[in-house]
């Protein structure tokens, strides 16, 4: 399983509507470890104070200090993207730190970290251990990837029927790439029993998310043909995404 550790992901990026920037300021100047979090998301949404990275990463790093977990985990994420150089080994530090909390997004990361060897030893086995903790919680990413470990027996036996129902755990979620995966799993009868209605069902459910470049891998994946034989409109939808954004679907006779 290959994930691009600690990429842009953050946590905790809805303000607190009941804070003003003016009282986040004046908490978090006294040591309020949860003011300090929030003061840091108004300099990095810019609400109530202009924009301001330097700012937003001070205050998120004194609410790190003392253990605020979802600050640790945007720490962490803030070494690995917003600084120059990077430093992905100080990252996976405080990934860690906010995963031993419990923080159900840190432990996904841990998961890639450890899967890919990026700012931590390779090592697939404790890889999974966080995968298992994520996808435990409910967290629809770790599902969705705890199925694709399963799926192609990486860092766990292969087993496709596993693999089925932690994706569909995670499109019952709404996870658009889980609900692809389950209507191709459907389609062709791989890990489930075959059922084109149930794979139409799937399908159809991802039309009022927006089209991103997951779909188009799918569309590789499972052919557009296929798609046509279950929703012809979703799949001319499909096919002109693709066009549009310069992708080359390929075909082949229905199944």
């Amino acid at each position: 399983m290959f994930i691009d550790s600690l990429s842009t992901k953050k946590v905790g990026l809805s303000m607190d509507e009941t804070m003003t920037f003016e009282q986040c300021l004046e908490a978090a100047e006294k040591g309020d470890a949860e003011a300090q979090f929030q003061l840091a998301l108004h300099y990095e949404n810019g609400q109530g104070v202009p924009k301001d990275k330097e700012l937003a990463i001070k205050w998120t790093r004194k609410a790190a200090e003392q253990g605020l977990a979802r600050a640790q985990f945007n720490y962490g994420s803030y070494l690995a993207t917003r600084v120059v150089p990077p430093d992905h080994e100080e990252a996976a530090k405080w990934c860690l730190l906010a995963a031993n909390q419990g923080l159900a997004e840190a432990q996904l990361i841990c998961a890639q970290i450890y899967f890919a060897g990026v700012g931590a030893p390779l090592d697939p086995k404790l890889a999974v251990e966080w995968l298992t903790k994520a996808a435990d919680q409910g967290l629809a990413e770790a599902q969705y990837y705890f199925g694709r470990n399963y799926y192609y027996g990486e860092g766990v036996p292969l087993n496709k029927k596993l693999a089925a129902k932690w994706f569909k755990l995670a499109a019952d979620q709404g996870f658009a790439v889980a609900q692809l995966k389950l209507a191709e799993l459907y389609f062709i009868g791989d890990g489930v029993a075959k059922d084109k209605k149930l794979a139409a069902k799937w399908l159809k459910s991802v039309t009022d998310q927006e089209l991103c470049e997951d779909t188009f891998n799918f569309l590789e994946a499972s052919f557009l043909s296929d798609i046509v034989s279950m929703d012809k409109i979703l799949a001319a939808k499909w096919l002109k995404f693709a066009a549009e954004q310069g992708f080359v679907v390929s075909q082949r006779a229905p199944r």
